[in-house]
């Protein structure tokens, strides 16, 4: 079975959040700012970085 790169983001949050509002939007912060940590040691454009609402 494939899954889409969102299906797969999307599954993953909610198991590491253990399923918990609360949970999901500290795991997506946790994965946002390690993705953030890459750009900023990798990449030149740091428009490339997320940033999420509060």
């Amino acid at each position: 079975e494939m899954f889409d790169v969102e299906q797969f983001l999307a599954g993953n949050i909610y198991e590491l959040g253990k399923f918990a509002v609360t949970g999901r939007k500290a795991t997506a912060q946790m994965l946002v700012d390690a993705y953030n940590k890459i750009i900023e040691e990798c990449e030149t454009d740091p428009s490339l970085k997320i940033h999420l609402g509060k």
